[in-house]
């Protein structure tokens, strides 16, 4: 009797665990890119889009958001993930940007062997979905440095600019067009200000 009620049980743990559904698909998100319209020409030679950084928690393939309309306490999406590293997706979305709005000469990948006169570098801060107010948004924080190559002894230009911007919804396909818009705002203002 005891052997029966023994085996019943793990009878029933077992088809417990095999009832479980099957794990939600991955899905992986590029960073739309939206044209650009031509500006005035602010570098004179080829800017340089160096490797960006950022540390490991928005440097991770995994979208963050936060409940915390403040974005203090963040997590991260367990099957919503970028296509690539967001340092990379937004270095080529900066260059793709810069390049269109014809900021100077030419705009290339630092890795491209091309000679530069200026390179820019940037840091990712924030890249963060905040779902906690009553509207959601996105919020992209960067910090971007514009090194002149042909004087060692001038100062970067460049600072921290962030830009937030509402989405229509909570989902991640909505943030990442959000992204794309926080995006153009931050390169217009850094632009600006050259």
């Amino acid at each position: 009797m005891k052997r029966s009620a023994l085996m019943l049980a793990t009878t029933l743990l077992l088809s417990g665990c095999a009832s479980v559904g099957p794990a939600p698909d991955e899905v992986f998100y590029r960073l739309p890119f939206a044209p650009v319209t031509q500006g005035e020409r602010k570098l004179h030679g080829v800017l340089l889009i160096d490797n960006w950084h950022a540390g490991d928690l928005h440097g991770s393939p995994q979208m963050l958001y936060s409940t915390d309309p403040a974005g203090v306490s963040l997590q991260q999406y367990h099957y919503d993930l970028w296509a690539d590293r967001p340092t990379k997706l937004i270095a080529d979305f900066a260059q793709a940007w810069l390049s269109q709005r014809g900021v100077a000469d030419a705009v290339m990948p630092e890795d491209s062997g091309a000679i530069g006169q200026w390179r820019l570098t940037g840091e990712i801060r924030r890249l963060e979905q905040l779902n906690g107010a009553a509207t959601p948004e996105v919020v992209v924080g960067v910090d971007l440095r514009l090194i002149d190559l042909s004087d060692r002894d001038a100062a970067p230009r460049g600072g921290y600019f962030e830009a937030r911007k509402g989405i229509a919804s909570d989902a991640p396909m909505s943030a990442v067009t959000g992204y794309r818009d926080a995006l153009n705002a931050v390169l217009a203002e850094f632009v600006a200000g050259l």
